[in-house]
């Protein structure tokens, strides 16, 4: 590729000749005879011309670029010549500026011809667009004539429609006003005088107002104060009053009547103020009314007055319209004639103007031909400047020529390419800027393809451009001068694009035309590679052989490496090798050989050992004087033998190379590669021991370390490999001695001490290091294992210092154990060593468990827990991070942080733990909820009671369930959440029923429902639990408490047979069983069972009896209610003749009654007392009143039955006496047991009624006040 980028300079040397003589002809190619812009470009031309005589190719350049700037201001003034107007004068100064821009010396011929033609037709226009123009001037008057008609007619429409307007307004108000009296007499009827008067004459009608409101006042007063005056007349005789008294009724019933007609004077006088008030108002409505009717009667004929006024002046005006109309129409035809008469000048001479440009475009073609020659004249001389230019910098490359600017490549291509003329033209210059121009884009496209940069590429440039530029030379230009130059230039682009069959045949047919052509080597060079690509090989041969000794050292150097190659794929080794070497001996004093050479040599062992000579490689290369190269060949001789597996061949190979060049630096790859065959071939203990010895060979004080041009490189290199031999020998047979053991352990400590000694700061001393460590663990030296791998671990930036650290964890672990803690302290130190230096180390978990494990040996469990949590995060698996979590749950739960435990064991959970691990990390789980809850402060109860049924929801089968849903129960009702509080002591009762909590859940239930409003589900509880006591004083405090909770309920039987199972309690307290009765008879009682309630009441007595008189005060009770039964029961009895059969059932019902009351009145306590004191009064009150109330027999005569009264009399008689006698004793006790209640009240009252002179109290009279202003003192004084 190197080679092909030279033609550039070559080929810019050769055309460059020529091109000279070219520019000496110039000027007698141009005229002297000049003025402006073509002045200026003729003369900036000779001067480019000069100056590339006089080898100044900036100056040159310069004065061709100003050449070609001078030509663009030419077309840009060409360009902006001012457009023709169409106009006959503005036609001639458009020629005149045309003909100045015309090139000198260029024919004039043709350009005449055109600027006569435009002449012709730009003065027949001007005389169309004059006429045009007085068609357009009379448009324009016809137009405004008309447009002023149609204004004043406008005017005349709008002064019309005014007059119409206002004439329909008259008649809109004629007939309004012909309608106002029908409104005015139909408003008269609708307005009340009152509204009128208020509106016209408000403080009259305000003043009248007020009046009324106050007469109404006085008014009711007085009817209030006789009101009153009645009620106490009424109420009390006045007769019984005294005299005073009298006299002050009197007096005021007699004011009260005088202020009631003066009320009434008053409401006279009001109504005939009122009444001249509303005639006064109503002259006033009459008389406005009257104007209003007046003033509408006079408005109608004014209204039609207008109205007529108005139609006469539109009539007018209509006739006014309608001349202006015609006058408009008129204007409008004379402007559409005018305008049709413009249209057609127009039409005429817009056709003109077409032929008329064509001619002047003509014109201005001519002048831009002439001036795109002047163009590529100065565009071939910027391109010749520039190219000349890049030869300079090409040659700057190696001599002292100064480089081109950047950028100049692509602007000499641009010259070159203007340079050339358009198809079917002929110029001068023509194959020059051919041939340059195929050169440049050349060397552009491999710029392109590099982008700067040396280096082979797999696909190739793009050379089409180049290619048909070389091409179109040869086809157009056979014979000239540039025709060798670029054949070889077209077979090098033909062949950089990968046409290498089209580039031999022009190869081959330049070296036919041209036998004695300066690329001739470089030809027959191509032509060799050609036929090696298609494999002719003899053919290949032959073309190598035609390049000459006296060829360039790189052409003649790859001819002999590819004629070796031709000869080694023809089986030819043997004469394959000498022109191998050849190629390696060249490659040494040619440049640019690249990496030849180290191909060459290896090609020559190849050579040599393909033909079996390799034991006679060193009298081969003496024989050829390749001493020089003789270790790099052996080298490749040895590295080919281990390529083929020949592994012990390919170490004596190794050591014939020491024996025959011992100071080589050829040597240590030798080594190198004759160790690693030993360990091919299975042998690695001789591998290791040949390594382990290279530290002899290569060390400090060796022959080839001191050896003359040893360069540093090779010495570090050499020291490199006997530390790694070292190093390799030492883990080497450390990993023998661990496989067999015991091994040669202490070969291996010896290897290891030797590395650590000799290379202490190589990079395999810590792995020595480490290693050493290692052997001492293994051989339970555990103590200086430890400090040997802490040794290790504070290394500075050492690979194994977390290893290190880690194992030296491990050896402190094994040196203490689980009875003994206090070790434990130096597993914590070395644990935090190496948390302190590996946040990310990969045995960060495992040091962290262990430190965890040595704090929980230690009991310091916050450590011990910290550490776990830090261990978890790092955890690679479930297991480990099982593992974490539980030794985290643990010293969690051991240092009472509850919550931070069950979040680890959850986590143990997450994990997924094996099936027979999960219940123990379940129970863990729950036993920390339940801590966590417990530790709750009763005021929390509502985040504990959740906490506690968290536990029995997601562990249902755990023992502490039943306790969790009690606890959660209990912290639920202390925070006044009973229906939660209700829902987890049922869970007790129904999932646990053989838990000892369950009374306790039962008892609170009881409580609980009994808070809420549930009594009967309380009762139930209540029952429940009285089964489950073991005494029958609770089980009756149970059952009693139950019985009132149905009572509350009222579910009367349940409520009774509860009573009833109380009081069959015989060991329970005689009070509990008496009362229990008691409540029972109660109940029935209350649902109208009677016979019921007597049995229980009986029984309540009975067993107040039986016991001793336990409970009197609920005996007593008892007693008034069963003579309240009876009491009911004799009410209804009546006396009825015969006498004493009714008498005689009545008295022993009585009997039966005073009994009971008596008897409670004995044992009951002071209610019970008075209610049968007062009930022994009631019924000899009723007893007395039944005989009073008895009939007569009917057959008695009038006497008899007067007898027969007052023997009723005399019977009823004593009863009363003792009817009064049991009131009063009744008061007696209650006064004495200062105690009073409804029925002492009762007794009292009775005794009023049947003693009222000595119970009964005075009356008192009290006159009522009422509050009357007037009588302000009468009724304030006190009465007697």
């Amino acid at each position: 590729m190197r080679r092909i980028r030279l033609l550039l300079p070559l080929a810019l040397a050769i055309f460059l000749l020529p091109g000279v003589a070219a520019a000496r002809e110039f000027p007698a190619r141009t005229d002297n005879t000049a003025n402006g812009l073509p002045d200026v470009v003729k003369s900036l031309s000779t001067v480019s011309t000069a100056r590339l005589l006089a080898g100044d190719r900036s100056k040159a350049l310069d004065a061709a670029r100003e050449g070609i700037a001078a030509v663009d201001r030419w077309k840009i003034a060409l360009g902006t010549l001012p457009p023709w107007d169409g106009t006959h004068p503005d036609a001639q100064r458009s020629l005149d500026a045309l003909f100045a821009l015309f090139p000198r010396g260029e024919d004039t011929s043709l350009l005449v011809p055109a600027g006569q033609t435009f002449l012709s037709l730009s003065s027949l226009r001007q005389r169309l667009l004059d006429a045009e123009e007085r068609s357009l001037s009379l448009e324009r008057k016809s137009r405004q004539l008309s447009a002023a008609a149609r204004t004043r007619g406008a005017e005349l429409s709008a002064r019309r429609a005014r007059a119409e307007q206002i004439g329909g307004r008259f008649r809109d108000d004629a007939r309004r006003s012909a309608g106002i009296p029908r409104r005015i007499f139909r408003a008269a009827d609708d307005t009340p005088i009152r509204d009128f008067g208020e509106r016209t004459d408000p403080k009259t009608a305000a003043l009248l107002e007020e009046a009324s409101e106050k007469l109404s006042r006085f008014a009711a007063a007085v009817s209030t104060l006789q009101s009153a005056a009645r009620a106490v007349v009424e109420w009390q005789d006045t007769r019984a009053l005294p005299p005073e008294d009298r006299r002050m009724v009197y007096f005021a019933m007699d004011r009260l009547a005088r202020a009631e007609e003066r009320a009434a004077s008053l409401d006279a006088k009001l109504a005939l103020l009122r009444a001249r008030a509303w005639n006064r108002w109503k002259e006033a409505y009459v008389s406005r009314t009257n104007r209003l009717l007046d003033d509408a009667s006079n408005a109608v004929p004014r209204g039609e007055a207008g109205s007529a006024r108005a139609a006469k002046a539109a009539d007018a005006l209509r006739s006014e319209i309608g001349r202006l109309s015609e006058w408009e129409g008129g204007f409008a035809g004379m402007g559409g004639r005018m305008s049709r008469t413009a249209a057609l000048l127009r039409s005429r001479h817009a056709e003109l103007r077409a032929p008329a440009d064509e001619a002047f475009s003509r014109a201005r073609r001519l002048v831009l031909g002439g001036l795109a020659r002047k163009e590529r004249a100065l565009r071939h001389l910027a391109g010749r400047a520039a190219a000349e230019w890049i030869l300079e910098g090409k040659a700057a490359q190696t001599g002292d020529a100064s480089p081109p600017p950047p950028g100049l490549l692509p602007e000499a291509i641009r010259h070159l390419e203007a340079s050339l003329p358009p198809p079917g033209e002929r110029a001068p210059h023509t194959d020059e800027s051919l041939y340059a121009l195929g050169a440049l884009r050349f060397e552009e496209a491999f710029q392109r393809y590099y982008g700067g940069k040396q280096g082979d590429r797999k696909d190739a440039p793009d050379l089409a451009v180049p290619t048909a530029l070389f091409r179109r030379l040869v086809s157009e230009f056979p014979n000239g001068r540039y025709e060798e130059h670029a054949r070889y230039a077209l077979a090098s682009c033909l062949q950089e694009s990968g046409a290498e069959d089209n580039a031999v045949l022009v190869l081959e047919e330049l070296l036919v035309r041209h036998p004695s052509t300066r690329y001739a080597d470089e030809a027959n060079l191509r032509i060799g590679e050609h036929r090696f690509d298609r494999y002719d090989f003899p053919g290949s041969e032959t073309a190598y052989r035609k390049v000459r000794d006296a060829a360039p050292a790189e052409l003649r150097t790859t001819a002999r490496f590819k004629l070796g190659w031709s000869l080694f794929l023809q089986s030819r080794p043997r004469e394959a090798a000498p022109a191998f070497l050849d190629a390696a001996l060249l490659s040494s004093v040619g440049s640019g050989a690249g990496g030849l050479r180290g191909e060459a040599r290896r090609m020559t062992a190849r050579s040599i050992v393909e033909a079996g000579t390799e034991r006679e490689a060193e009298a081969f290369l003496r024989q050829r004087r390749g001493e020089s190269e003789g270790p790099a060949v052996l080298l490749a001789i040895e590295d080919l033998l281990d390529a083929q597996n020949r592994y012990e061949e390919a170490a004596a190979a190794a050591t014939r190379l020491g024996a025959a060049y011992p100071t080589a630096a050829e040597r240590l790859d030798a080594e190198e590669t004759a160790a690693v065959a030993l360990r091919k071939a299975k042998k690695d203990d001789e591998s290791m021991a040949r390594r382990g010895m290279l530290e002899s060979l290569f060390g400090p004080g060796t022959a080839w370390r001191s050896a003359a041009g040893r360069t540093p490189g090779e010495i570090a290199r050499g020291d490199a490999m006997a530390m790694e031999g070292l190093a390799a020998a030492g883990f080497h047979f450390h990993a023998a001695a661990r496989a067999t053991p015991p091994g040669d352990r202490r070969r291996v400590l010896a290897l290891y001490d030797g590395l650590l000694v000799k290379f202490p700061s190589s990079p395999k001393a810590e792995e020595a290091a480490y290693q050493r460590a290692w052997l001492l663990y293994e051989d339970g030296r555990k103590s200086e294992a430890l400090h040997a791998f802490e040794s290790v671990a504070r290394r500075p930036a050492g690979s194994r210092g977390e290893a290190a650290w880690y194992m030296a964890v491990q050896c402190a672990k094994d040196l203490s154990s689980p009875q003994n803690p206090e070790p434990q302290a130096e597993v914590t130190r070395l644990a935090r060593e190496y948390e302190r230096a590996f946040h990310g180390g990969e045995r960060l978990f495992l040091v962290r468990l262990d430190r965890a494990r040595a704090h929980f040996l230690r009991k310091e469990w916050d450590e011990a827990a910290v550490s776990a949590t830090r261990a978890g995060r790092g955890a690679r698996t479930p297991a480990d991070l099982r593992t974490a979590h539980r030794i985290a749950g643990e010293a969690f739960f051991e240092a009472g942080r509850y919550t931070e435990a069950e979040t680890a064991f959850r986590g143990v959970l997450g994990a997924g733990p094996a099936p027979e691990e999960r219940p123990d990390i379940e129970k863990w789980v729950a036993f920390s909820m339940f801590r966590a809850a417990e530790r709750l402060p009763a005021s929390r109860g509502f985040d504990a009671g959740p906490l506690f049924l968290r536990i029995a929801s997601e562990f249902p089968h755990l023992p502490i369930v039943a306790e969790a849903r009690f606890r959660a129960g209990a912290a639920y009702a202390d925070a006044g959440k009973d229906v939660e509080a209700i829902g987890a002591f049922l869970a007790v009762e129904s999932e646990h029923a053989s838990s000892p909590l369950v009374p306790d859940a039962t008892r609170r239930l009881a409580t609980l429902y009994e808070r809420s409003g549930n009594p009967l589900a309380a009762a139930e509880r209540l029952a429940r639990l009285s089964t489950l006591e073991g005494n029958d004083e609770g089980r009756g405090r149970h059952l009693f408490r139950a019985a009132e909770l149905y009572v509350k309920g009222k579910d009367g039987v349940r409520s009774r047979r509860s009573y009833v199972d109380v009081s069959a309690l015989p060991s329970a307290p005689a009070e509990m069983r008496i009362l229990a009765l008691f409540r029972a008879g109660e109940s029935a009682l209350a649902e109208g069972m009677e016979d019921e309630a007597e049995t229980s009441y009986e029984s309540a007595v009975g067993l107040h009896r039986e016991k001793g008189g336990a409970a009197p005060e609920v005996a007593g009770r008892a007693l008034f209610q069963r003579a309240e039964i009876r009491y009911r029961a004799y009410l209804p009895l009546r006396i009825v003749p015969p006498l004493e059969p009714s008498f005689t059932g009545k008295q022993r019902a009585l009997a039966r009654c005073a009994d009971l009351y008596a008897e409670a009145i004995r044992v009951g306590d002071a209610g019970t007392v008075s209610a049968s004191f007062h009930r022994l009064g009631e019924g000899l009150e009723n007893f007395r009143a039944a005989i009073l109330a008895s009939p007569p027999p009917p057959d008695l005569s009038a006497e008899e039955k007067e007898e027969y009264l007052f023997l009723l009399e005399e019977r009823a008689a004593p009863i009363e006496e003792r009817a009064v006698e049991s009131y009063r004793n009744n008061l007696r006790q209650a006064v004495a047991g200062d105690h009073f209640d409804p029925f002492v009240a009762k007794s009292r009252e009775r005794l009023r009624a049947l003693r009222p002179a000595l119970f009964a109290k005075k009356p008192e009279f009290a006159f009522p006040v009422v509050p009357v202003p007037d009588f302000v003192g009468i009724t304030e004084r006190t009465t007697p």
